[in-house]
């Protein structure tokens, strides 16, 4: 869950490469994901792929944002990938541009 002032804007769906497995939990990761990355797994995303569109807001998500699912929402799907220019993570974000626009900066 992502949110400006303290108000849900967005939901995100994110995945590691499998060399990275139970290396997190949400104890451990900041606000910072890509920090968490490099500070608790050694990892830098050196460079990241966003390709956005629209989609419907999942089910599991609804709740989150208050929204209704099927929502149209902004949609980002990122691959990002590490020093050695392997993908390291794929993720999925559900954004409400009515509250916030899509903004990416790497690192």
């Amino acid at each position: 869950l992502r949110s400006l002032d303290h108000r849900p804007v967005a939901v995100e769906d994110t995945w590691l490469d499998g060399r990275f497995d139970g290396a997190l939990t949400p104890e451990r990761v900041s606000e910072s994901l890509y920090r968490s990355y490099r500070d608790l797994l050694g990892l830098q995303i050196a460079r990241a792929e966003d390709r956005l569109s629209a989609g419907a807001l999942p089910g599991w998500a609804a709740a989150r944002l208050g929204l209704p699912e099927g929502t149209m929402m902004g949609l980002a799907r990122r691959r990002a990938f590490d020093a050695d220019g392997r993908i390291a993570e794929v993720s999925t974000t559900w954004f409400d541009p009515a509250r916030a626009a899509y903004v990416a900066r790497i690192p």
